[in-house]
C-alpha cells in the first residue's frame, strides 16, 4: 500500500480539523449558560466562581476554536492546491507559506526553523486536542457547579 501523498495528508488534515466548529459551538453554549447562570443566581459565592470559571473556560476554548479553523483553512488550501502524486514534495510550497506569515508578521522572525508537513499535522492536531480538552474541562466544571446548586436546593430538607 503506498504512502498517502502530501495534498491527500493535507486534505484528511483539514477534515479532521473541521471538527473543531462542533466543539467551539458547544462551547459557546456552554458559556452562554454559566454566564447566564452566574448573572442571574444568587447567593453561594462557590457556584458563582466554579461558572465564572466555566466562562473562562470557555473564552480558552475560544482563542483554540480561532487557531484550529486558521490551520483548518490553511490544510484545505493546501489539499486542493497540490497535485495528488507521491513524488510532489511540499518543502518549497511550506517555506514561501512561512515567508508570507513572516511578511504578515504572523509568525516571529526568530522562528525560523522549518517545520516538515508531519509536524504541522502534529501541531494542528494537538491544537485540537486542547480545544477538546478545554471542552471537557469547562464541561465538567458546570456540572459541579450544577451539582452544588442542586445540593443547595435539596440539602436542607435532608
Amino acid at each position: 500500500m503506498a504512502e498517502p501523498s502530501a495534498g491527500q495528508r493535507a486534505s484528511l488534515t483539514a477534515l479532521w480539523l473541521d471538527g473543531g466548529r462542533s466543539l467551539d459551538r458547544l462551547s459557546t453554549a456552554l458559556t452562554l449558560l454559566a454566564l447566564a447562570a452566574a448573572l442571574w443566581s444568587g447567593g453561594n459565592g462557590v457556584a458563582q466562581f466554579i461558572l465564572l470559571l466555566g466562562v473562562f473556560l470557555g473564552g480558552l476554548e475560544n482563542i483554540y476554536a480561532l487557531r484550529v479553523a486558521f490551520d483548518q483553512r490553511i490544510f484545505a488550501a493546501w489539499a486542493g492546491q497540490w497535485p495528488v502524486t507521491e513524488s510532489f514534495a511540499p518543502d518549497v510550497a511550506l517555506a514561501e507559506f512561512d515567508q508570507a506569515l513572516l511578511r504578515m508578521h504572523l509568525r516571529p522572525a526568530t522562528a525560523l526553523a522549518a517545520r516538515s508537513l508531519d509536524e504541522r499535522i502534529a501541531g494542528a492536531c494537538a491544537l485540537l486536542r486542547k480545544q477538546g480538552l478545554c471542552l471537557a474541562c469547562q464541561f465538567f466544571v458546570l456540572l459541579t457547579a450544577a451539582s452544588l446548586k442542586l445540593i443547595g436546593l435539596f440539602g436542607h430538607g435532608l
